[in-house]
């Protein structure tokens, strides 16, 4: 019973010894890549590790009304809605919705959080 998931045709001859030694390497060499490209993947994001970023360190301003702007790179690169924390936020998509000049805002890498504005 201790040969259970262990291959029994593999020492019958050389080729089979070899494929099997193959498919072993084959197998952890695919972890190893599957693993390294899903790190490489998830650091792919960078304007959701800033949206997070910004929830994080603000969250003791959860229950305000805040803006928060997000512009087309940050949209490009990770920022959504499905990342929405807080019910009072409100995220802001539009750039007509905002005009910076007018906005005494605070840049955050790349979301600009705009707290309490009249519009």
């Amino acid at each position: 019973m201790k040969n259970k998931f262990r291959y029994i045709n593999r020492e019958k001859s050389f080729a089979r010894r070899l494929l099997y030694v193959g498919c072993c390497l084959h197998l952890i060499a695919n972890l190893v890549c599957t693993s390294a490209f899903l790190y490489a993947g998830a650091r792919n994001y960078p304007g959701g590790d800033a949206i997070a970023h910004l929830q994080w360190t603000q969250r003791v301003d959860a229950h305000k009304p805040i803006s928060v702007y997000i512009d087309n790179a940050c949209a490009q690169t990770g920022v959504s809605r499905f990342m929405q924390l807080y019910d009072a936020w409100e995220y802001v998509l539009e750039d007509f919705f905002i005009v910076m000049s007018d906005v005494d805002c605070c840049r955050f890498h790349m979301c600009c959080l705009l707290d309490k504005v009249q519009f």
